[in-house]
């Protein structure tokens, strides 16, 4: 796990940096993905538009040559300890900030959050049914597009679980 100033991440929380100032050592949104420490990668998942459908030759690549394939392709880098970067056109597009990384701001509630950030613009339910019987809820996503900020809510503990940065996809989600 990268070494980081969780102050930032608390000032991400409680909307006190904007997410352009925020980062985690030298990852941050908008930057080259060089940026991110090869030594902390333990997966890269590229996506290639020749490979129709979930892109199994991933598993035919070392992740130095999936590093290196993301100058052509998009793709994804995951990091020991809950870090992953998004990365488009050479740029870091999104983080998604779980796991360890996250644990120093997960004793925020989802009422301080809207405290924090304000009504967001839509609440989803990351929600699942499992052969037809089995509803599940994972989390409640507060989302803030005008800020490319979303806060995973642990819907037991009504605690933060995790955050992503970036736009999401509705068509995964409902709308609570």
């Amino acid at each position: 796990m990268i070494d980081f100033d969780t102050r930032q991440l608390t000032a991400l929380v409680r909307n006190e940096i904007p997410l352009e100032a925020f980062k985690i050592d030298a990852i941050q949104v908008g930057k080259h993905y060089d940026c991110i420490d090869f030594y902390q990668i333990n997966d890269i998942y590229i996506e290639d538009p020749a490979v129709e459908g979930y892109n199994f030759d991933n598993s035919n690549h070392t992740i130095h040559e999936r590093f290196a394939r993301l100058n052509e392709l998009d793709g994804h880098v995951h990091l020991a300890g809950g870090l992953s970067c998004s990365v488009t056109d050479q740029r870091i597009n999104s983080i998604r900030i779980s796991k360890r990384y996250i644990e120093p701001v997960t004793h925020f509630s989802r009422e301080q959050i809207i405290e924090f950030h304000g009504v967001p613009e839509i609440e989803l339910i990351d929600d699942y049914m499992h052969s037809g019987f089995d509803y599940s809820v994972d989390n409640y996503i507060l989302v803030y597009n005008t800020k490319n900020l979303n806060f995973y809510i642990d819907p037991e503990t009504n605690l933060l679980r995790e955050i992503y940065t970036g736009v999401l996809d509705l068509k995964y989600f409902s709308i609570s």
